[in-house]
């Protein structure tokens, strides 16, 4: 016993060694981890930020010929206009998707006072058609030059001419009957009054008056990094839930850029916009192509629930139901 005791003393504490080492290895292996991921979280969202940095200075200068044929630049996402009302709304790349709720650019036949649009190849709207007049648009450099149109007996040109800013500063032309028995000269000079931040007319006085008009963007401030706040520039989230009578309709958001791309199983892209201050999240909905406009979400998240209308691109409305997974 006496021989053996020095033998099972060393090796109990040979035991106690050991095990003190694999303690401290599964400790220093947690510490590791935790850096890791700290470090992971961190450079997520200095990516995050520099995705929306870029995405800022990008869209701040955004020129696409759907904005200008409205004479729009930027981040736009909704234009309403006065006298007549109109409501024009845009996707963040700068498309013109909705035009008081429907899409101008439907093949469907032209139905009572709504507008129809046509793009010539370069994408610049060539051609407008309503129940009972329609135009003919030509463009030079970027730029709506020469309008000719027609309805209810007359004719009109008109030629648009621009200032080195490249804001328009008149229209002229004139107005016949079909039959040349009348003929009146045009000639509408504009002045401009008001701006908003990204340069963009908000209100300007001509010879038929002073027009006024309503310019909302899309958000091109990063969300929150709070762990709290619903944040689609760092996660990954899931939305399952009903939209009308309909079943489970589930959106995947992933980062791309500056904005986020949301998949709907393999029938459609759709982009989206989150304001952490109103909690609003705007989503658009494409075809795979990414070219036909499908229509548009837009709701507010609170907690993990995401509640609003879904507008198709003929204007028909349905409510939505959805929950972050």
């Amino acid at each position: 016993m006496k021989r053996l005791f020095p033998y099972t003393l060393a090796l109990l504490s040979a035991t106690m060694f050991s095990c003190g080492n694999k303690n401290n290895v599964n400790e220093d292996q947690n510490k590791a981890d935790s850096i890791a991921a700290a470090q992971a979280a961190a450079d997520s969202i200095a990516a995050a930020a520099a995705r929306w940095e870029a995405d800022s200075q990008r869209f701040a200068n955004q020129h696409t010929p759907d904005l200008e044929y409205m004479e729009l630049h930027g981040p736009v996402k909704s234009l309403t206009t006065t006298e007549p009302t109109t409501r024009y709304d845009y996707s963040r790349t700068g498309q013109l998707l909705l035009v008081d709720g429907y899409n101008p650019f439907t093949e469907n036949p032209v139905e009572l006072e709504r507008m129809c649009l046509k793009r010539n190849s370069k994408g610049e709207i060539n051609s407008y058609v309503m129940y009972e007049s329609s135009e003919d648009y030509e463009w030079k450099n970027g730029k709506l030059t020469i309008v000719d149109g027609g309805g209810e007996g007359y004719e009109w040109h008109l030629t648009y001419s621009y200032d080195d800013k490249g804001m328009l500063r008149s229209k002229k032309g004139y107005q016949e009957f079909n039959d040349g028995s009348e003929h009146e000269n045009i000639n509408i000079e504009y002045t401009y009054l008001d701006y908003d931040k990204y340069g963009n007319w908000t209100r300007r006085k001509s010879s038929g008056g002073i027009e006024k008009r309503t310019i909302k963007y899309f958000n091109i401030t990063r969300p929150s990094d709070n762990a709290d706040d619903f944040d689609p520039t760092v996660r990954t989230y899931d939305f399952r839930g009903k939209i009308g009578g309909e079943k489970n309709c589930p959106l995947q958001i992933s980062k791309d850029g500056g904005y986020y791309v949301v998949a709907s199983g393999k029938k459609t892209l759709v982009f989206s916009d989150y304001d952490a201050k109103t909690t609003e999240l705007t989503i658009d909905a494409f075809k795979p192509d990414g070219v036909k406009f499908i229509g548009r979400f837009v709701g507010k998240v609170t907690g993990k629930t995401y509640k609003g209308v879904f507008t198709n691109d003929k204007g028909g409305k349905v409510n939505f139901d959805l929950e972050m997974e």
